[in-house]
């Protein structure tokens, strides 16, 4: 199943009032469920949505080894098929996909470091860019939030927090990195620079 586009624009929050939107692929097929993501998330078992969404953290955890290679241009199924992820941004790919493919809606969530945004704008190696990739999923009537590379849930998220465990602005909501334009590594780096360049927080975060 694919849908039409959820992202709503960068530093914008996606329309939440129906969560299974957030159970289809994106429209580029960069999420897309495939048989070999089906027959993974029914390996993943649990009572409950949130000892799924556990079991599925301990999964990417066990089965995934880190690679050296670029991220973003590839869909889940290849990062699947290769066992192999190149950072926090493929890990979070896996889990919104195979969290949707256990019929839990899931939202992929892009982020910039704040000490990053403080360096590009005063122009030191702006292209050098640090950020984090997270998931939101919807668990018992709300959205917590996951930090797949990490094997981690928040438990006190809230859907407008613009600023994540202290250190990350969130820019980006979407059900696949690709729906936000960003192709690939260069292309998310240009993106980054472009967004954050003269960006003003919203409440006094960078002196």
């Amino acid at each position: 199943m694919s849908n039409a586009s959820v992202f709503s624009g960068f530093f914008q929050n996606p329309d939440y009032s129906y969560s299974t939107c957030f159970l289809a692929a994106d429209p580029y097929g960069q999420t897309k469920i495939t048989q070999r993501a089906q027959v993974i998330s029914e390996e993943i078992q649990g009572d409950d949505t949130l000892a799924r969404v556990i079991n599925l953290l301990l999964w990417i955890k066990h089965n995934l080894t880190k690679t050296e290679r670029d991220s973003f241009d590839r869909s889940a199924h290849n990062i699947l098929k290769s066992k192999q992820v190149a950072g926090c941004a493929d890990c979070a790919l896996v889990f919104v996909t195979l969290a949707r493919a256990m019929n839990i809606p899931a939202i992929f969530v892009q982020t910039a470091n704040i000490m990053w945004i403080k360096r590009v704008q005063k122009g030191i190696n702006p292209y050098s860019v640090t950020g984090h990739a997270f998931a939101e999923f919807y668990c018992k009537g709300k959205w917590l939030l996951a930090d797949p590379a990490k094997g981690a849930i928040v438990f006190t998220h809230d859907t407008d927090d613009q600023i994540l465990m202290g250190t990350q602005v969130v820019f980006a909501k979407s059900l696949g990195v690709w729906e936000t334009g960003i192709g690939d590594q260069l292309s998310n780096s240009r993106t980054m620079v472009s967004l954050f360049r003269n960006w003003k927080p919203p409440h006094p975060l960078l002196p």
